[in-house]
C-alpha cells in the first residue's frame, strides 16, 4: 500500500463474537493481537511461529498448542498470513483518505481560486502570496483584534460549533467571509474563526456564521477592543485585581503593581481550558465569562492548572476551579492593600509597639492560611 491509513482499526463486535464463539480465553487475546498486528503491518503478518508466538505474548510451546486454531483465520498467500477482513478495511480505509486529500485539496484551490485556470503561468504559492497582499492593501487586522473575535465569538468554529480546545493544536483558521479570490479583504470585519476541515471545504461560500453563536458579536467585540485601547491609562487599585481590564505590569519599589506600562498578551481561553481538561476537569469552558474575566484580569494557565488539579482532587468542578482561582486573588490582593509602600515612617515608642503587635497579627493571619 502507498498510503499511510489512520492510526485506528474499526472492530465489528457482532461479527467479531459472532466469529469466535468457539475460543478459549487466551485464544481470544491472542487472536486479537494478530488483528492489531495485521492491521498495523498492512494487512500481512509472517508464517513464522516464533514470531507469532512473540505477537501473541504466548510462550512458543503456548503458541504451538493454539495455532491449529487460530490460523484457520488466516490466508496463506506468498507474502505471508493475511486476514480477509482487515484487507477489506484497510482498502475501504486508504480510498477514504485519498477522497478526504482531494476534497481537501479541490476546497483549498477553490479557496484560493486555483481552480479558474487564470494563473498566468504562476506557482500556486506565488498566486496566493499576490492576492493575499492585495487583500491587506485593501484592509487589515491585527492580532489583538483577532484574538478578541474569538473570544467573543466562544472559541468554536463558527461552522460546526467545535470547541478549539477538542482540536489538534487548539487553534483556529482565519477564515475570510469574503474570499480572497473573489475581492475579500484582510480586515477583522472579514474574518471569523473556523476549524481547518471547515475552512478548506468551504470553496466560494461567502456565510457569514458569526451572528449564529452571539447575535451581538460586533457590539461585544467593539466594546473590547475599546477596554483594550485604554491599557494605557491607570488601572483599578489591587483591591479591584479582579476586574476587567487587561494585565498591565510596572517595576514600582521592587513589586509588580497593575499600572501603566507593558501589556502582557494573556493566554487564551481554548488554550487554558485545554490544560484545566488534561488535569482532570472535563467541563472546561472556553466562552465562560468567569474564565474570561480572570484571564482579562491577568491570571495565567499556571493558576488555572494549579485551581484544577486541587477541584479534581475533591471531586469538584469547573466553577469551583474558577473560584479558587478568584479567591486566591482577592485575598492576594486584601493582603496587598494592607502592605505599607515605602520608607517606615518614625513612630514613637507605644506606636511602634502598636505597629509590631499589628504585624504579628497579619503574620499569624497569613500563616492560618496556609500563605
Amino acid at each position: 500500500m502507498t498510503k499511510k491509513t489512520d492510526t485506528w482499526m474499526p472492530l465489528y463486535v457482532t461479527d467479531y463474537l459472532g466469529d469466535t464463539m468457539h475460543l478459549s480465553t487466551t485464544q481470544h487475546g491472542a487472536y486479537l493481537l494478530l488483528l492489531l498486528a495485521c492491521w498495523k503491518s498492512d494487512g500481512v503478518l509472517p508464517d513464522d511461529d516464533a514470531q507469532l508466538a512473540a505477537i501473541t505474548r504466548l510462550s512458543l510451546a503456548d503458541w504451538k498448542k493454539n495455532a491449529a486454531v487460530l490460523r484457520r483465520f488466516f490466508s496463506l498467500t506468498e507474502q505471508g498470513l493475511e486476514h480477509g477482513r482487515v484487507r477489506k478495511e484497510l482498502d475501504k480505509a486508504v480510498a477514504l483518505s485519498n477522497k478526504r486529500a482531494a476534497v481537501g485539496a479541490a476546497g483549498a484551490a477553490s479557496k484560493w481560486g486555483e481552480s479558474s485556470g487564470k494563473t498566468s503561468g504562476k506557482t500556486a504559492a506565488a498566486l496566493r502570496s499576490e492576492r493575499l497582499a492585495e487583500a491587506r492593501r485593501k484592509g487589515r487586522h491585527t492580532q489583538g483584534e483577532w484574538g478578541a473575535l474569538v473570544d467573543v465569538l466562544g472559541h468554536r468554529c463558527v461552522a460546526c460549533g467545535i470547541d478549539a480546545a477538542d482540536l489538534n493544536g487548539g487553534s483556529l483558521c482565519k477564515d475570510h467571509i469574503v474570499p480572497i479570490f473573489q475581492g475579500g479583504d484582510d480586515s477583522i470585519a472579514n474574518l471569523q474563526p473556523m476549524c481547518r476541515q471547515c475552512n478548506t471545504s468551504k470553496g466560494g461560500d461567502s456565510t457569514d456564521h458569526r451572528k449564529k453563536w452571539v447575535p451581538d458579536w460586533s457590539e461585544r467585540l467593539a466594546k473590547r477592543l475599546a477596554n483594550d485601547r485604554q491599557t494605557s491609562t491607570p488601572s483599578p487599585s489591587p483591591s479591584q485585581v479582579v476586574g476587567t481590564q487587561p494585565f498591565v505590569a510596572e517595576e514600582h519599589d521592587g513589586l509588580n503593581t497593575h499600572s501603566a506600562g507593558v501589556c502582557f498578551e494573556p493566554p487564551s481561553a481554548g488554550e487554558v481550558c485545554k490544560a484545566m481538561r488534561a488535569a482532570g476537569l472535563q467541563d472546561a469552558n472556553p466562552g465562560n465569562q468567569k474564565l474570561l474575566t480572570l484571564l482579562a484580569a491577568g491570571a495565567d494557565k499556571a493558576e488555572f492548572v494549579t485551581a484544577a488539579e486541587k477541584a479534581a482532587g475533591e471531586g469538584k468542578g469547573f466553577a469551583y476551579a474558577l473560584g479558587i482561582v478568584a479567591n486566591t486573588r482577592i485575598q492576594a490582593a486584601q493582603l496587598a492593600s494592607q502592605i505599607h509602600r515605602g520608607p517606615m515612617p518614625a513612630a514613637t515608642p507605644n506606636k511602634q509597639e502598636a505597629l509590631e503587635q499589628r504585624n504579628r497579627q497579619i503574620a499569624d493571619e497569613w500563616a492560618a492560611q496556609g500563605a
